[in-house]
């Protein structure tokens, strides 16, 4: 019954993105792809500034390198309703593909109850929030999360060249998705980190000349330092939320969480800075015993140990992020997570995982009924913009996690071991 609801409530909300999407006049759906994306390669094909404006409202700036901007070129050619269906239906093989992947990695790696829980919790896929909002943007979230979903998998591998494209698909996007980089380290095998590292950037080195030859190699080399410094001065004058605005927004990092309830100054940005390093010194500590301890072995020969640290080396780069809208790849970690812990543990990863799961079921069922938490505002049909949801799930999937991962440990081979 689950299944069926979902699988109906998932055909309704694509069949009015559809519909939309066919609307000339209408932003409700693809506004990332539209005002960011487009906009971008539009602005890289005539040769213009793409990072020049001030940070009034980041979420229409473009961030990502030119070599990024230079693959969505094609797309500016088609009409905008063509190109808008073009990708909704690539976020949603994306979407299938992502399920698919982590069903055989966990099939695969002995993961059995894991792999169970993947098929049961269905409904929670067809109706994950974080997936229906990247949808409704047309952002590049899904895409990323198996983008890193591939590139874990060629790391336990150890496949040198697939993993070497994955990570520069990632690195001329959104680079924090590269978290998996650390992990051949950690592992001992500071080989194959090496050869990672060298195939990434020689990737990232060729979508670059590529894109100035399409270009100009001035244009790139000047419009890659505007990105950098764009970056740089983003957390500065981005424009945070303090107590006097009402509501938190949809962004949920350990930052704007406390300077929505402390308030915007230098002081309390510092405090956020600390308050994010001692949350990431568990981590540390796990990390400083692989590294003193390397099992030297590679990541399908411990898939549980290695998918640990990768899940945690994930959610620590997201704590550690200063702007943190979505948490994609938590629904992986949900089900290893709900298939390897206790029943204690269970019980709290359903209560707080659930609401935002499912947050966009919320939003429909009281939007259509009328329901406002505060009066007629935009945000007044979602808890999220007024608590820091995803910022506890973030912290709730990161204990388990280190708990797990404390308990287990590194696990060196004795001597005639495999």
């Amino acid at each position: 019954m689950a299944l069926i609801l979902a699988a109906l409530m998932a055909l309704l909300q694509l069949a009015m993105m559809i519909a939309f999407s066919f609307d000339p006049i209408s932003n409700q759906v693809g506004a990332d792809l539209q005002v960011s994306y487009l906009e971008a390669a539009d602005q890289f094909a005539h040769q213009q500034d793409m990072y020049h404006e001030p940070i009034e409202f980041v979420e229409g700036h473009y961030l990502y390198s030119p070599a990024f901007a230079m693959l969505f070129i094609p797309f500016t050619w088609l009409p905008l309703q063509a190109t808008m269906l073009i990708h909704i239906f690539l976020h949603l093989g994306v979407y299938l593909l992502l399920f698919v992947r982590w069903g055989k990695i966990f099939q695969e790696y002995g993961l059995e109850k894991a792999a169970r829980t993947l098929i049961w919790s269905l409904p929670i896929w067809l109706l994950f929030s974080a997936f229906w909002d990247d949808l409704g943007y047309l952002n590049t979230y899904t895409i990323l999360a198996l983008l890193g979903t591939l590139l874990v998998e060629a790391v336990l591998k150890e496949d040198l060249i697939p993993a070497s494209l994955w990570l520069t698909l990632i690195l001329i996007s959104k680079p924090h998705w590269a978290f998996v980089l650390a992990l051949p380290l950690l592992l001992g095998r500071v080989r194959f980190f090496f050869k990672l590292v060298l195939g990434g950037l020689v990737g990232t080195l060729a979508f670059g000349l590529i894109a100035a030859l399409i270009s100009s190699p001035e244009y790139v080399w000047n419009q890659t330092l505007g990105q950098f410094a764009f970056l740089a001065r983003l957390t500065s004058e981005y424009p945070w939320r303090g107590p006097e605005d009402g509501f938190l927004g949809y962004s949920h990092s350990v930052l704007q969480t406390i300077l929505f309830y402390t308030g915007v100054t230098a002081a309390n940005m510092r405090i956020a800075q600390i308050v994010k390093a001692i949350l990431l010194i568990p981590l540390g500590i796990v990390a400083g015993r692989h590294l003193l301890r390397p099992v030297r072995q590679a990541g399908k020969d411990i898939p549980e140990v290695a998918l640990q640290l990768a899940f945690l080396l994930y959610l620590g780069t997201f704590i550690w992020l200063d702007m943190v809208w979505e948490l994609s790849l938590s629904i992986a970690i949900f089900v290893y997570l709900y298939a390897t812990i206790d029943r204690p543990g269970k019980i709290l990863l359903m209560i707080v995982y659930l609401p935002y799961a499912l947050l966009n079921v919320w939003r429909i069922l009281t939007y259509t009924a009328g329901v406002s938490l505060v009066g007629d505002a935009y945000f007044g049909w979602d808890y999220s913009a007024y608590f820091p949801l995803i910022l506890v799930v973030l912290l709730t999937l990161y204990g388990l996690l280190l708990r797990r991962a404390w308990q287990s440990g590194p696990r060196p081979v004795e001597k005639g071991g495999l």
